[in-house]
């Protein structure tokens, strides 16, 4: 990066400072990939060169629940199935695992994962949003079906924020057929636009039990003056009377091992968490 930047390539540097914040957001550290991401679209008084930015892979293991399941066959039925469909919507409530079900499946099927750059189609002047449009949904043609995925995420978000809705939605339907796109979207909103509709909001305690396991056992291990006991975890998952999401559960353990006085004290941290 620093390279790039005293040869002045500020196209190089930036693509640099994306992969970096999008590596900061698979280790749980979104805010500050947020900022870094901020920091270079102030930096971009210009048109954006590109709106379709690659991510790398990364080893995600993701508890397989019964929407990961779905969510997971329908990408590989899109992928390697004759006239299969390739515009699917994950649905379901921040934390539920939507985007990192894309990118595990991805990694695990050797596949380009290619992500919409939203913010990039967000920057348009009134007068210039159709341009952006129209220029993105040409960089879609130039890519190789059968070697990418392509991730457009918070669509509702992205939606709500331009003036013609409609002609993008128009627009995303009539994208090659075969070129597997999957959106993701907080509500069951957008479903009839999308020949498939994955709900990943059907998370069980049983489920959340599980998840919350393979987590502190991952972080105990990394840890040090704490002890396992995933049996009082589970009790905590059970008993809590609210809806707690995979997400939000994994960043809860990982605050509470800054919490060991004592080798169970992450314990406590996890009760008053959630």
């Amino acid at each position: 990066m620093v390279k790039y930047h005293v040869e002045g390539n500020d196209e190089s540097f930036i693509n640099e400072v994306r992969k970096i914040a999008e590596k900061l957001n698979c280790h749980e550290e979104q805010e500050t990939g947020e900022v870094l991401l901020d920091l270079i679209s102030d930096n971009q008084k210009s048109a954006p060169a590109h709106f379709l930015e690659e991510i790398a892979h990364f080893p995600y293991d993701v508890y397989f629940s019964s929407g990961v399941k779905e969510g997971f066959s329908r990408i590989h039925y899109g992928l390697f199935e004759k006239d299969a469909t390739h515009r699917i919507l994950f649905y379901g409530p921040q934390g539920t695992y939507k985007k990192e079900t894309v990118m595990m499946s991805a990694s695990l099927l050797g596949r380009q994962l290619v992500k919409v750059n939203t913010k990039a189609l967000l920057s348009a002047s009134p007068d210039l949003e159709k341009d952006y449009m129209i220029r993105f949904f040409k960089e879609l043609e130039h890519l190789q079906p059968e070697h990418v995925i392509v991730l457009l995420p918070h669509l509702d978000t992205l939606l709500a924020q331009i003036d013609d809705a409609a002609y993008f939605l128009k627009e995303l339907q009539w994208t090659s057929p075969g070129l597997l796109i999957i959106a993701t979207a907080e509500t069951d909103d957008l479903t009839k636009y999308f020949q498939v509709a994955v709900n990943f909001d059907c998370l069980s305690k049983e489920d959340l039990c599980e998840i919350g396991d393979s987590n502190l056992r991952d972080h105990v291990d990394q840890a040090s003056g704490v002890k396992l006991d995933t049996r009082f975890l589970k009790k905590i998952i059970t008993t809590c009377d609210r809806k707690v999401y995979p997400g939000e559960l994994r960043k809860t353990i990982k605050k509470s091992m800054a919490y060991h006085d004592h080798p169970y004290d992450y314990l406590c941290y996890i009760y008053n968490a959630l």
